[in-house]
């Protein structure tokens, strides 16, 4: 792996694609997660992409959809799932969720885990429909915005 490069092109301009306009630059948002404290995170990311963390739903040769996770414990947690503006409201989002629920069987877990901003009314019922149900309310770890998170899970 040494000289290949962290991402490919292909992937770093299918998640430009994700961004949805007056939202976060998903792009933004991944590389904010792993490169924070850049060479150790490059590794990390690196890593979750070997480990199979990073998800991405193609259509043919086009990246419609990603969801990045991160294992805790017994839990898969869906750190971040965005699907392509152009190709929203296609159910991409709920056949990218189920899929995330047979990897974490596949791999003995027990429950999935996500949090949205409160507001997202639509995200939560999305959510729901899934069998997540909220566990709590508060404020985001990440400390980046005021929303209040709706933190869910779903038992598998």
């Amino acid at each position: 792996m040494g000289n290949a490069p962290a991402l490919d092109p292909t992937v770093i301009e299918g998640l430009r694609l994700l961004t949805t306009p007056g939202e976060p630059d998903v792009l933004t948002e991944v590389l904010r997660m792993f490169l924070m404290e850049a060479p150790k995170r490059m590794d990390r990311l690196r890593n979750a992409h070997q480990a199979g963390d990073i998800f991405a739903a193609f259509d043919g040769s086009e990246m419609v959809g990603a969801i990045v996770t991160k294992r805790r414990d017994r839990t898969l947690e869906l750190a971040l799932i965005g699907v392509s503006p152009t190709r929203q409201k296609q159910g991409i989002a709920s056949w990218m969720i189920g899929r995330m629920e047979e990897v974490a069987r596949g791999r003995g877990l027990a429950t999935l885990s996500l949090n949205t901003a409160e507001i997202m009314e639509d995200r939560v019922r999305l959510y729901g429909r899934h069998g997540f149900v909220v566990v709590r309310r508060g404020p985001p770890e990440h400390g980046q915005d005021a929303h209040v998170r709706a933190y869910m899970e779903k038992t598998l």
